[in-house]
């Protein structure tokens, strides 16, 4: 399932893939704003550029990576989720729930709803970050937390 198109942000696009080409990209990025300029697609965005194996701006399309698109094993998207009925949920139910909440998020070409109030990153979700932090890409060369 593709991703929604970014559009617009086409200097910040075009300064990502000028550090990401000369290796000088930061180990993390914090993207901030008001909410609706598409802060969320153009992650998505530079998750695309960084796990394709061609390495090309926008993604080549044809490779395994950009083929995988939200579903890509090195992928790990993050996101405001309401908490798990069990108080201290086992790691393997975070990443469940949340392989189920991306899958909704593909159905939705890419997007998750703004966060209700109720919705957060728990602790349990932190350890998941953490744990999955720890391991080795599946098949691309790096890992992409959003």
């Amino acid at each position: 399932m593709p991703i929604v198109p970014l559009v617009g942000h086409a200097e910040l696009r075009e300064r990502l893939a000028s550090a990401r080409s000369r290796g000088s990209l930061p180990a993390s990025l914090l993207f901030q704003g008001p909410r609706g300029v598409g802060k969320q697609r153009l992650a998505l965005w530079l998750a695309r550029t960084l796990l394709c194996d061609a390495g090309t701006i926008d993604g080549c399309g044809r490779c395994p990576s950009c083929r995988f698109e939200l579903q890509h094993p090195d992928l790990h998207w993050f996101f405001p989720r309401p908490r798990l009925k069990d108080s201290d949920p086992d790691l393997d139910d975070v990443v469940g729930d949340y392989g189920e909440a991306v899958a909704e998020g593909a159905a939705d070409a890419g997007l998750y709803a703004a966060p209700g109030g109720s919705e957060a990153i728990y602790i349990a979700t932190v350890r998941a970050i953490v744990q999955q932090a720890s391991r080795t890409p599946a098949i691309a060369k790096r890992k992409v937390f959003i």
